[in-house]
C-alpha cells in the first residue's frame, strides 16, 4: 500500500493543532467507518482541548451509540458557524455524498478543507487530500496518522478505529482484508480496543423487528437473471410494518454476501422517493463499483452503492423499478 508521507501527516496535525474551531463531517446515513474515523479524531481533539463538533446530515444509527465521543455529534445547522476555520470530511467521495455541499457553498470566508477517504471515486475536493483507495477503510488511514507521528492511543480512540476496520472488512471476511489491516487491528487490541463491545453492538445485536424485516427481504430474494446477481428489496411499507427507520435496515447486503452469486444487490425505498442500492461481491473478477457508477454512485470494487429516483412495484414475475 502506498503510504502517506510523515510530512503530509505533519501538515494535517499542524492544521488541527492550530485551528480554533473545527467541524468533523461524517457522510449521510453514517456507517461504522465514517463514525469511527470522526470519533477517533474527536478523541484526539478533545485531548488538545479544541472546540469541535461532529456533523451528520442523518441521525446516528442506534447500533453505534456505544462509540466514545458520539455525544459530540449534531445535525444542527448552527454547527456551520462563520468562525469555523477547519472542516474535515471523512469517508466521503464527494461533498454531495457527505450531504454538506450546500452548507459549504454558503460559507464565506471558506474554512480550510481536509478530505480523508479510501474510495477510488473520490473527487479530491479538499485543500488537503488524503485519499488511499487501497486502504481497507478510512479508519486505517487515521490509524496511520497516529502510528507514524507516535501519537499515544488510548482505549477509546483504539475502539473507534477498530470499529471502522471491522465494519468495512465485514469482521475481516471480505476482500478488503489485508495483512496491514490485520496488523493494525492487532495493535489496536493491544491498546485496549473493545473488540467484544463492537461485535456485540454491530454484528450480534439485531432485534426481532430487524430480523422480521430481513425475513421479508429473503422472501423477495431472486437470482434468476443472466448475470447471476442476487437481488432483493425493502419497501417503505415493509419498514413501516416492522416499525423501523431506513437506517435500521443496514447490514443485509453484507449478510447476503455469503451467497453463491456473482454479486448481491439490495434495493431499499427511501422516504424521499428515491431508491438506495447496496452492492456487494466476494468474486475476484467482479467489480461492483463499475455497476454503481452506471447508476451515478460509487464505492469500492467489492462494496459499492448508488441512489436513484423510483420506487418498487411488485409484479407477477417479481418486481420492477417505477
Amino acid at each position: 500500500m502506498t503510504e502517506i508521507s510523515i510530512n503530509e501527516f505533519r501538515q494535517f496535525k499542524d492544521r488541527m493543532d492550530k485551528a480554533k474551531k473545527i467541524l468533523l463531517v461524517v457522510h449521510k446515513k453514517p456507517d461504522g467507518d465514517t463514525l469511527g474515523s470522526a470519533c477517533a479524531l474527536g478523541g484526539y481533539l478533545k485531548k488538545l482541548g479544541r472546540d469541535f463538533k461532529i456533523f451528520s446530515a442523518s441521525p446516528l444509527p442506534a447500533d453505534f451509540e456505544f462509540l466514545p465521543f458520539t455525544d459530540h455529534i449534531t445535525g444542527d445547522a448552527n454547527a456551520w458557524s462563520k468562525d469555523l476555520d477547519l472542516i474535515i470530511i471523512l469517508d466521503s467521495s464527494n461533498l454531495k455524498y457527505a450531504g454538506v455541499d450546500e452548507e459549504i457553498s454558503r460559507l464565506s470566508p471558506k474554512p480550510f478543507l481536509i478530505n480523508i477517504d479510501h474510495h477510488a471515486s473520490n473527487s479530491l475536493f479538499g485543500d488537503l487530500n488524503f485519499v488511499k483507495s487501497d486502504a481497507a477503510s478510512t479508519t486505517e488511514i487515521i490509524y496511520g496518522f497516529f502510528r507514524d507521528l507516535h501519537i499515544p492511543l488510548d482505549s477509546e480512540i483504539a475502539t473507534c478505529l477498530l470499529n471502522g476496520m471491522m465494519t468495512d472488512t465485514m469482521t475481516f471476511h471480505n476482500a478488503a482484508t489485508t495483512a496491514s489491516v490485520i496488523e493494525a487491528s492487532s495493535r489496536l487490541l493491544a491498546h485496549g480496543a473493545k473488540f467484544r463491545d463492537i461485535s456485540r453492538h454491530i454484528f450480534f445485536n439485531k432485534n426481532l423487528s430487524v430480523l422480521k424485516l430481513w425475513g421479508k427481504a429473503l422472501a423477495n430474494l431472486s437470482a434468476d437473471n443472466p448475470w447471476n446477481i442476487a437481488v432483493t428489496f425493502i419497501t417503505q411499507k415493509d419498514l413501516k410494518e416492522a416499525g423501523l427507520e431506513e437506517n435500521e435496515s443496514t447490514g443485509l447486503a453484507n449478510f447476503l454476501n455469503t451467497l453463491d452469486a456473482r454479486a448481491v444487490m439490495v434495493l431499499t425505498e427511501q422516504s424521499d422517493g428515491t431508491l438506495k442500492g447496496s452492492l456487494r461481491t466476494t468474486r475476484e473478477n467482479v467489480d461492483v463499483m463499475s455497476l454503481a457508477k452506471f447508476f451515478g454512485g460509487g464505492g469500492h470494487k467489492k462494496a459499492a452503492g448508488f441512489t436513484i429516483n423510483g420506487k418498487i412495484e411488485k409484479t407477477a414475475n417479481g418486481f420492477r423499478v417505477a
